[in-house]
């Protein structure tokens, strides 16, 4: 594949937000983004990346876990070091769901399913594990809980799907990475478990049955079924050892490359070509992706 068979590249929505932590989408359209920052959580379109809400949050509920937000009500719910917290749009607490402590062994997340449905990660009580819990929106109270097994997660972000399933992406830094998913089905925590430790997930496509995937060093890319998990496809990046990123637009996959410091297009042949974006990891977006620095999230898309 030459450049000219590569579509351009443009801008299609930013924002300036200092000192910017994580960013992870709410939904499987992602329709929305939650953004945590020093000292505040932001609700933003995924179509323009407008600020629709905002919390300014207490010093506990910063740099521990990944926090989600429904849009539909206005709620954010925080992974703190000792409780999962459901936040009012006015920033007053409903709920608190306490846990034993993430200090000294990592940090967990909290989401909302495709039916409002508040989940979290947290440690179990032996700190030799992690539970996944469903919880009642309206009380905090707990419904139902799953097992898993990483010891040391280093941090953890949700990965919604378009069938209900919430895949979870969890690091143990430079030591292993695993990824497992929720549903929740007739009143049971429905669970798939990844059997491999070395593979960091990274995005679903459109409908539901195929991931991505990459390892942990070597610059390999991998598609796999969902929820089969069987290996469709391996791309491995000449002269790269770490993928900061990556997602399906159209029929190519986009990835960011650490130690090159850019992002490119990979086509159905595995052909690579440099894209002219900004520089920042690389977050999936709705038939796009997002380039995210410390000051700015742009939203890129294909002409």
């Amino acid at each position: 594949m030459g450049v000219r068979d590569m579509p351009s590249v443009r801008k299609a929505a930013e924002l300036r937000q200092g000192h910017i932590a994580l960013v992870v989408s709410n939904d499987a359209g992602r329709r929305s983004f939650t953004v945590q920052a020093v000292g505040v959580i932001l609700l933003v379109a995924g179509a323009d990346l407008s600020v629709l809400h905002e919390w300014r949050i207490q010093n506990e509920a910063e740099g521990w876990g990944c926090h989600s937000i429904k849009e539909d009500g206005l709620v954010a719910i925080l992974s703190t070091p000792d409780a999962v917290r459901l936040v009012e749009p006015d920033g007053s607490i409903r709920w608190s769901f306490g846990h034993a402590s993430w200090a000294g062994i990592g940090s967990g997340c909290a989401w909302f399913d495709e039916k409002g449905r508040p989940f979290a990660v947290v440690p179990a009580t032996d700190g030799t594990a992690c539970r996944v819990v469903a919880l009642d929106g309206e009380t905090g109270a707990l419904l139902d809980e799953a097992r898993v097994e990483p010891e040391d997660p280093a941090g953890m972000s949700p990965v919604h799907q378009p069938d209900g399933w919430v895949g979870v992406a969890e690091a143990e830094g430079e030591n292993a990475s695993r990824a497992w998913w929720i549903r929740r089905s007739n009143h049971h925590l429905d669970l798939v478990v990844a059997t491999r430790d070395d593979e960091h997930l990274l995005d679903v496509d459109a409908a539901g049955r195929q991931i991505i995937t990459t390892t942990l060093t070597g610059g390999i890319i991998r598609t796999r079924s969902f929820p089969e998990l069987d290996l469709l496809r391996e791309i491995r990046i000449p002269n790269e050892n770490f993928i900061l990123g990556a997602c399906f637009v159209r029929k190519y996959i986009v990835a960011r490359l650490y130690y090159r410091e850019v992002t490119v297009a990979i086509d159905e042949r595995a052909q690579i070509v440099e894209l002219d974006v900004d520089d920042g990891w690389l977050v999936p977006a709705a038939g796009s992706w997002l380039s995210v620095s410390d000051d700015a999230i742009r939203r890129w898309s294909f002409a």
